[in-house]
C-alpha cells in the first residue's frame, strides 16, 4: 500500500514536471512569436512611412507645377499680349463706342 502511494506521488510529480515543461515551452513560443510580430509590424510601419513621404513629395511637386502653369496661363492670357497678337494678325481693334453685329 505504501509503495502504491509513493508510486502515485511519483506519477503526480512527473505530470507536474511535464506540465511545467509544457508551460515553459508555450511561454517561450509565445514570447518568440510576439518578438517576430513586433519586428514585422515595425518593418511594415517603416515601409508605409516611406511610401507616405514619397507621396507627399509627389504632391508637393504637382502643386508647384500647378502654380507654374497657373502663372503661365495668366501670362499668356494677359490683355496686352492678346492685343499685340490681334494687331500682328491683322485684326482691327474696335473702339469702345462701336457696336459689333454679326
Amino acid at each position: 500500500m505504501k509503495a502504491l502511494f509513493f508510486e502515485a506521488v511519483a506519477v503526480l510529480i512527473g505530470l507536474l514536471v511535464n506540465r511545467q515543461v509544457v508551460s515553459l515551452t508555450l511561454m517561450v513560443l509565445v514570447v518568440l512569436a510576439s518578438a517576430v510580430a513586433v519586428n514585422y509590424t515595425t518593418h511594415e510601419t517603416r515601409l508605409l512611412y516611406q511610401t507616405q513621404q514619397t507621396q507627399f513629395a509627389t504632391i508637393q511637386t504637382l502643386q508647384n507645377e500647378r502654380s507654374q502653369l497657373g502663372l503661365e496661363v495668366g501670362a499668356l492670357a494677359s490683355h496686352a499680349r492678346l492685343d499685340a497678337w490681334a494687331r500682328a494678325s491683322g485684326f482691327e481693334v474696335a473702339s469702345e463706342h462701336e457696336v459689333l453685329t454679326w
